[in-house]
């Protein structure tokens, strides 16, 4: 019966071998994990995403005063300030919307992780599937208001105007109320003096940068 000697050199390479094995198995976890997820959450839900957002496209105006917008009503206040300054620029700040959006509709939640990790996986699949005018145009469509679902239906119940004829000013006013709707009513003066502190109305005429072109 032969037995086996350990050395030094031996035990860490057997180490390092676990190691390796171990870090598979983690990194193994989550893909498989978020394949499930897209194949039995995301892909059955896209072509209804698909379909909501065909009113919203094109080169329209507010597509690219709203990405202005947004990033301007966030800049000054970030969330959750970041050294990863891609995670709040304004595509960015705009798909998390949109995933809140499309997950406060399902009653899937057991714990804050987990609405979390949903959160994120929603997020990553938006962001592979829609670009960035295509992701404003969805925004439009999934927000949710005291009017109901997508910013057309929100803009003929606050201004009794379509959406396309609203200015700089009424949109800002629409993606404030969309922070908080109670508080941010549009007209009120909760709205109009966000909307001055941040100079929402001067974003919509100004190009979209992120915090390291700003700096």
């Amino acid at each position: 019966m032969r037995t086996r000697t350990y050395t030094p050199a031996s035990i860490a390479m057997a180490f390092a071998r676990w190691l390796l094995q171990l870090l598979l198995v983690l990194l193994l976890i989550p893909v498989g994990a978020y394949l499930l997820f897209v194949v039995t959450r995301f892909l059955p839900a896209k072509s209804e995403l698909d379909a909501s957002l065909v009113p919203y496209r094109g080169p329209e105006p507010h597509l690219r005063m709203l990405r202005g917008i947004v990033w301007a009503s966030v800049q000054g206040n970030p969330a959750r300030p970041t050294p990863l300054h891609w995670l709040d620029g304004p595509d960015a700040r705009i798909t998390g919307q949109v995933a809140r959006f499309i997950t406060a509709k399902e009653d899937l939640y057991r714990s804050s992780l987990w609405r979390h990790l949903d959160g994120i996986a929603w997020q990553l699949s938006l962001n592979i599937s829609y670009d960035p005018e295509a992701m404003a145009a969805l925004w439009s469509a999934q927000v949710i208001s005291p009017a109901g679902k997508g910013m057309e239906a929100t803009a003929l119940h606050y201004f009794e105007r379509p959406l396309r004829e609203l200015d700089c000013h009424d949109l800002a006013a629409l993606v404030v109320m969309v922070r908080a709707p109670r508080h941010f009513v549009p007209g009120s003066e909760a709205s109009e003096r966000f909307i001055r502190a941040a100079g929402l109305e001067a974003a919509c005429g100004q190009p979209v940068t992120d915090s390291a072109d700003a700096s």
